[in-house]
């Protein structure tokens, strides 16, 4: 049986089992209107880079959140410093952004234009730098708020895209 939460309820979680487990979530939008679905990542994920390949904002009704959640589990660790490099349409980096992010923590960000992002996970305020920090997982949402469509994707690691030149994201349409 899965449990529910009596409230609205936005963040992160850390799910143990005795079992192997496959974990899909499921994410309702604020309005119960719209389904985002993306898949956990396990306990031993050592990824500090991840790509997100298509990400909006307010671009023909479609927005873009990018949630970042650091897997640390020590609750003595020390925070890690997320960075979110911006790419426009030809390639050129155009802004970052950057937060401290606590262990098993969460950070949210809105996408403010039309691009691709790299997201990186540091030890200290290196930037630019080599990732060095905690292991994280990035989830991409893409909401569009004039017809009612969505879609929730993990972003892409290093070894997923490592010699890749293509990616295909499914349309998706209401209905």
């Amino acid at each position: 049986p899965s449990p529910e939460l009596d409230a609205p309820w936005l963040g992160s979680a850390y799910i143990a089992a005795s079992e192997p487990l496959a974990i899909v979530v499921d994410r309702w939008d604020a309005d119960s209107t719209m389904l985002l679905t993306y898949a956990g990542v396990p306990k031993d994920y050592e990824d500090t880079a991840s790509y997100a390949l298509l990400v909006y904002r307010a671009f023909d009704g479609w927005n873009a959140e990018i949630h970042v959640q650091n897997l640390t589990q020590e609750q003595e660790a020390e925070p890690t410093f997320v960075t979110v490099d911006f790419f426009d349409q030809s390639g050129d980096e155009i802004m970052f952004v950057g937060d401290w992010v606590c262990p098993n923590g969460t950070f949210t960000l809105l996408s403010s234009y039309v691009g691709a992002v790299e997201i990186q996970s540091h030890e200290q305020v290196d930037y630019p730098g080599e990732p060095s920090g905690d292991p994280i997982a990035s989830v991409i949402s893409l909401i569009n708020s004039e017809s009612g469509a969505a879609l929730s994707y993990n972003a892409f690691t290093p070894r997923q895209i490592a010699g890749v030149t293509t990616f295909a994201l499914p349309l998706v349409s209401k209905q």
